[in-house]
């Protein structure tokens, strides 16, 4: 058996209580066992490195067209023409590789 012995249903969520309870602004509620799920675990690190994707995206496309010149009048037409003006219907592997053009002619 996984759990002590002599320690009974709902275990868990007593230890959690113990545990976790006097750290918790709420209490944890009566009869759920949502600390056997992991589902955060999975979402976060894709989260995460999404932002760290788009960190590194927005830093290859300032190099390339505002670093110079932020306020230049048209710095943005790059960015408008090949990322922005297809919306989500083009390819994102070709706009990966325009990003890669772009960043390295700049």
């Amino acid at each position: 058996s996984p759990s002590p012995p002599g320690a009974g249903k709902g275990w868990t969520a007593r230890l959690l209580d113990d545990v976790a309870g006097p750290l918790h602004p709420f209490p944890h509620p009566r009869g759920t066992v949502s600390h056997s799920r992991f589902s955060h675990l999975g979402s976060y690190g894709a989260n995460y490195y999404s932002y760290l994707w788009c960190r590194g995206i927005s830093a290859l496309l300032w190099r390339a067209l505002f670093r110079d010149d932020p306020l230049k009048h048209g710095a943005a037409d790059p960015l408008v023409s090949l990322f922005l003006s297809h919306g989500g219907a083009r390819d994102p592997e070709l706009i990966m590789d325009d990003l890669a053009k772009l960043s390295s002619a700049g």
